[in-house]
């Protein structure tokens, strides 16, 4: 048994009408998903002439919002460039999908679980292009259930959290540790937090986890699946 999924706490608050076995899962696309990280690292090392594949491995970094980074921010116009790159569409349309995500949220869907995907990407920009790469990438039906803020007016940690408590989900899956901590809804089991080099030293919360891969966290969910039914099942 997973060591946070104990019978006696794991669904302390339930208070939706989900029906047994069924869990409410929140996923993040960008290092969740599919991966953008090729893209805007080849763009920032021709542009900026900065190796973030090479600094993030000698350095250990724990900040992928590179505009941050001194490094950055002391080249002119060095931040702008960053953040324009992320409003390119095409970053998103050649996105490669994460190993096993694909399969293991199909097996989800079939299963009746309730998903939905909850980005920052907003609507105004990447709206379009977010349909067409679910499309691509057979998770077509995922379209109906795709959460985006309008612009990047609205803070993306609030955003999410607003949507997960809305949902009261069970799970959320993400990879930015500020949004992993503000995310807390009544029923939560575990926030799930992808392991990267430039996250893995982060303060992520009591209420979340790190996991290496989507099979880990299949095994999670099944797992719990499996209790929600035994806890929450009326027949004998």
């Amino acid at each position: 048994m997973s060591e946070f999924l104990k019978p006696e706490i794991i669904f302390p608050k339930e208070n939706k009408e989900t029906p047994p076995g069924v869990l409410r899962i929140g996923v993040d696309l960008d290092a969740n998903v599919d991966e953008i990280d090729t893209w805007v690292c080849r763009l920032v090392k021709r542009g900026l002439g900065v190796d973030i594949k090479k600094k993030l491995e000698d350095e250990g970094s724990t900040n992928f919002w590179l505009h941050q980074w001194e490094e950055i921010r002391n080249i002119p116009h060095g931040p702008d460039f960053v953040k324009e790159i992320f409003k390119r569409t095409f970053v998103y349309e050649c996105a490669r999908p994460i190993p096993n995500a694909i399969e293991t949220l199909n097996k989800w869907k079939e299963q009746e679980h309730q998903i939905w995907f909850i980005t920052a990407r907003t609507k105004d920009a990447l709206y379009q292009v977010t349909l067409e790469w679910l499309e691509k990438n057979n998770l077509g039906w995922a379209k109906n259930r795709l959460l985006m803020p309008q612009s990047l007016e609205k803070d993306r940690v609030r955003f999410k959290n607003s949507e997960a408590q809305r949902l009261d989900l069970h799970f959320f899956i993400e990879d930015h540790a500020e949004t992993v901590k503000a995310v807390t809804p009544s029923s939560l089991i575990r926030n799930l937090v992808l392991e990267y080099s430039w996250n893995v030293t982060e303060d992520i919360g009591s209420q979340s986890a790190y996991v290496e891969n989507w099979q880990e966290i299949d095994r999670i969910v099944q797992e719990a699946s499996r209790w929600h039914y035994f806890l929450h099942s009326t027949k004998p």
